[in-house]
Order: structure tokens, then C-alpha cells, then sequence
């Protein structure tokens, strides 16, 4: 089976390339439009988490995987644009760090699949299989899009007013 089959070609192969020969096969492969789902012509190993920019290749085709590129790439653009409407330090700094990590996990992943950066086992932003590496990423992203604002900032009429109506209701 996959599993089993990756160790001992690892072992018997030790200096070779054989996860990103799989990648490269999978991806030389490719049609145009999606095979059926999970009928990769080759093995890939990890394929649902290392390598899954391939693997996703392999299943669904050249042009929905563009589509996810171009996602990718939107969604960058879409961060770098609410990255500079920021006001606030603290703000910057929080969607700068994920900013940065989604950047360089999203390139790396699909250089490394295309056999461009050595194999270092970093996961496509949502889109690799893994429990940490998801939530960490939704968690991130929840920080981003919330609106992060100085203690100063309290001062405006809606605290006042949401804060008298708390008075008003512990009173009554």
C-alpha cells in the first residue's frame, strides 16, 4: 500500500530524489481538466500535507489549480492592501507576522513541489491536512480581520454610549 511502499523505496533509494521525482511525475502529468478524485497516476508521498500543492495538481487538473494560485495571490494581495490602511502599531505588526508567514509558506511549498527549494516539509497554507497548521492559520487569519484599536481609542461616543447603557441596566 502508499505508506509502507514510500518507507522501504526510501530506504532502498537513500540518496535519491524520490519524493519530488513523484511531485514532478504528478505534475508533468496533469490534464486540463480534473481527473477523477484520488486516480493520481503516481504515488506521492505526503501527499496531503507536504506535498499537497501536487497532490492537488494531480486531482484536479491545470485549470482549477490556477484557480488556486490565482486565490493565493489574491488573497496576498487582498492582506497587503489591509496591511497598509492600518493605523495602529500593534495592528501592523500582527498582520505583518502573518503576512509574512503566509507569504513565505505559500511560495516556498509551491517551489518546493516544482523541485526549485530543497524538501523542508512545509505545509500550503489551508490547504495542507493537519489539525495545528489549519487552526493556526484561521486563527491568524481571525486576528487580521478583527479591528485591533489602542485603549485611547475608547473615547469615542459609541464606548461612552455602549458604556452608559451598561450603567443604566445594572441600575434598573
Amino acid at each position: 500500500n502508499g505508506s509502507l511502499y514510500y518507507r522501504f523505496k526510501r530506504i532502498e533509494k537513500f540518496n535519491s530524489n524520490y519524493q519530488i521525482d513523484s511531485s514532478l511525475i504528478n505534475i508533468g502529468n496533469m490534464k486540463i481538466f480534473p481527473n477523477k478524485l484520488n486516480k493520481i497516476l503516481i504515488y506521492i508521498p505526503e501527499g496531503t500535507t507536504d506535498f499537497a500543492f501536487s497532490y492537488f495538481i494531480g486531482n484536479f487538473g491545470i485549470l482549477i489549480s490556477l484557480l488556486l494560485i490565482i486565490s493565493y495571490f489574491s488573497f496576498t494581495y487582498f492582506l497587503i492592501k489591509r496591511y497598509d490602511k492600518r493605523k495602529y502599531y500593534f495592528s501592523k505588526k500582527i498582520l505583518g507576522s502573518f503576512l509574512t508567514v503566509f507569504i513565505i509558506q505559500e511560495s516556498y511549498n509551491m517551489l518546493m513541489n516544482l523541485g526549485l527549494v530543497p524538501i523542508m516539509g512545509i505545509p500550503m497554507p489551508f490547504l495542507s491536512y493537519g489539525g495545528s497548521n489549519i487552526v493556526s492559520f484561521f486563527i491568524f487569519y481571525a486576528l487580521t480581520t478583527k479591528r485591533i484599536s489602542p485603549i485611547s481609542d475608547k473615547d469615542n461616543n459609541n464606548y461612552k454610549n455602549n458604556y452608559h447603557k451598561v450603567l443604566v441596566d445594572k441600575n434598573s
